[in-house]
């Protein structure tokens, strides 16, 4: 925008809402808002929440128009929370800062997930700043190792042309309806692995009949590099993933067939 403020439209009665979780990440944010600016639609809302940020990303935020906007005063181990709040929407976007949100790719997240009700979680083509893969979703081993599905790859991959089931994502793009996540996620909050939350739930709707879906119609692009590859924070500890392998353990076995 020419003075600098970047408008969301306002959507009175909202069927999805795009959460987006911010701690530190100014140098990608503006472009990341522009590019969700430019995919939303009428039924569509956005929340920021700013996890504590000690950049520049207050002031970015503070320029933005028609978004719902929450700050914490201290860093939050489950912030996307907070973004729940004040939302009726049926289906939740949960979208990294650092990445662009491709043309059509909201649409296409939101079909599936309108005409498929086994389907619990949608994810797509998560590219690096390069345009390799980073990942299309993900599997889980035994012990609890993510392994992103096509990293290295190019765009074109054959691996990424056809719909598919997976175990997990990352929260680069994930879309689930509201009630699963509200249900699913927040309950037994307490006994979670933190730093694997989000591939968690995503085992839990798995173990559950639902489905995490590969959809090739979704591709969002990372902004800047990243240190690692995997669908999971860097401070994904040993700790933690033995706690998702003990809650999961039949889930995980019935992956491997």
């Amino acid at each position: 925008m020419a003075d600098g403020a970047i408008r969301f439209p306002v959507a009175r009665n909202p069927s999805v809402r795009v959460i987006v979780v911010v701690h530190n990440q100014a140098g990608s944010l503006r472009a990341c808002m522009e590019s969700l600016c430019a995919s939303m639609t009428h039924d569509t809302d956005v929340c920021f929440v700013d996890n504590a940020s000690t950049d520049q990303t207050p002031g970015i935020l503070g320029a933005v128009q028609g978004a719902g906007m929450f700050r914490a005063a201290c860093y939050l181990p489950f912030p996307e929370l907070i973004g729940l709040q004040d939302t009726t929407a049926d289906y939740l976007l949960f979208l990294d800062p650092d990445v662009a949100l491709c043309e059509g790719s909201l649409q296409a997240g939101l079909a599936l997930l309108k005409s498929d009700p086994g389907v619990g979680v949608v994810c797509g083509r998560v590219l690096a700043s390069d345009g390799t893969v980073e990942e299309a979703g993900a599997d889980v081993r035994l012990d609890g190792t993510v392994l992103p599905r096509g990293a290295g790859t190019g765009p074109d991959a054959p691996i990424l042309a056809a719909r598919a089931t997976v175990a997990c994502c990352s929260t680069a793009f994930m879309m689930t309806p509201r009630r699963l996540f509200e249900e699913w996620m927040i309950f037994d909050l307490e006994n979670k692995p933190g730093a694997g939350r989000f591939v968690d739930y995503c085992l839990t709707l798995r173990g559950r009949g639902r489905d995490v879906v590969y959809e090739p119609g979704v591709t969002v692009k990372r902004l800047a590099g990243r240190p690692h590859a995997l669908p999971l924070p860097v401070d994904w500890q040993d700790a933690d993933r033995s706690l998702l392998v003990a809650r999961h353990r039949d889930t995980l076995a019935r992956l491997q067939r």
